[in-house]
């Protein structure tokens, strides 16, 4: 792939793949590179800077990934995935309770553009439970049950939720 790239560098199909291939070999910073000349090439490649947020969330930069992440949304104001990631980010940023709203707003959007995707939300229930709303997590954990029942991360932590979070929760559905 990076041969036949180096042949045809504006062929954005090649770039695309040979980037992708990098980065699933965890070859990060080669792979940046490559979607950052694909952006460079066209700063309407939405797909270029989501993957470069990608790459940045996995070399634990949160805060780059944002900025990613807000550049899709600016280009593609209805890329679910976009907020979703963004939220994760906003949630390894800072603990704090104004940090975990804007990550459960981010998320209630993906979930707008994409009501079907249950990992949507089990993050919803994720950051509502963070945040103390033990109600709206329960809610939230349930629903992503409801779409799919083989989300295994979101019975346990409806199990965890249920069972040693909130006494007034636990009180309500079991004795």
């Amino acid at each position: 792939t990076e041969k036949v790239y180096e042949l045809d560098p504006k062929n954005t199909n090649y770039g695309f793949t040979l980037g992708e291939v990098l980065k699933i070999n965890g070859k990060y910073s080669q792979s940046l590179q490559i979607f950052t000349k694909l952006a460079c090439q066209n700063p309407n490649n939405w797909s270029a800077h989501y993957e470069m947020g990608q790459i940045y969330y996995s070399l634990g930069n949160p805060a780059d990934a944002i900025k990613k992440y807000d550049t899709v949304l600016k280009i593609k104001p209805d890329h679910a995935l976009s907020y979703y990631e963004k939220a994760n980010c906003q949630r390894l940023l800072s603990r704090d309770k104004k940090q975990r709203d804007k990550a459960l707003k981010n998320i209630l959007k993906a979930i707008d553009y994409d009501p079907d995707n249950a990992n949507f939300y089990y993050l919803a229930g994720i950051v509502s439970n963070e945040i103390g709303n033990f109600e709206n997590a329960l809610n939230y954990f349930n629903m992503a049950i409801d779409k799919n029942p083989k989300l295994n991360e979101a019975h346990d932590s409806l199990i965890y939720l249920l069972a040693f979070i909130s006494p007034k929760t636990k009180g309500k559905y079991f004795d």
